[in-house]
């Protein structure tokens, strides 16, 4: 179809990344956008957006070691030594591991008010993986600048009590 391109393992991890970041924002838009549209129905979407953001991730890290390295760990520690954003995505992912574990009612239960605290993780896990985006795309202008940094800081903004208590 001419949309093969010259580097067919950098555009997989292109678009797994990019996947993975946007179903993100996504779950942390449906949180706001339920409160303000008065939809609670929507907030059950916020699972599903974030174990389909956690599988794409995982891909992304998979495309990185096992088809572009091949699962050579000296070559993978030798990249993320010259890239220190390697080690913000990595971070993300990680951070999305134990929340992809616990996302179902029975860990809901089971850790009672600490799977709350345990969830707020996600705000960490967004922004490392926006610097990760921002780093790995290297101009100065970009959508991750544009785009994803005002609306991770407006999500943000939006779950501080005293500001979502005014909106």
């Amino acid at each position: 179809m001419g949309e093969l391109t010259v580097n067919p393992i950098q555009e997989a991890m292109q678009i797994s990344g990019r996947t993975a970041l946007n179903l993100l924002a996504a779950s942390l838009v449906i949180t706001p956008a339920a409160h303000l549209l008065r939809m609670p129905r929507m907030l059950p979407l916020r699972r599903t957006l974030g174990l389909w953001a956690f599988a794409w991730a995982a891909l992304h890290m998979a495309v990185f070691a096992v088809v572009d390295f091949g699962l050579d760990w000296g070559m993978i520690a030798r990249e993320f030594a010259e890239k220190a954003y390697l080690m913000a995505g990595a971070l993300a992912l990680v951070i999305l591991i134990p929340l992809a574990v616990t996302s179902t009612r029975f860990w809901q239960r089971r850790l009672g008010a600490r799977w709350k605290m345990l969830h707020r993780g996600v705000y960490l896990a967004a922004t490392l993986a926006l610097l990760h985006y921002w780093a790995a795309l290297k101009p100065d202008l970009n959508d991750a600048l544009l785009i994803y940094a005002p609306l991770l800081a407006l999500l943000l903004l939006l779950r501080i009590p005293a500001i979502r208590r005014r909106i």
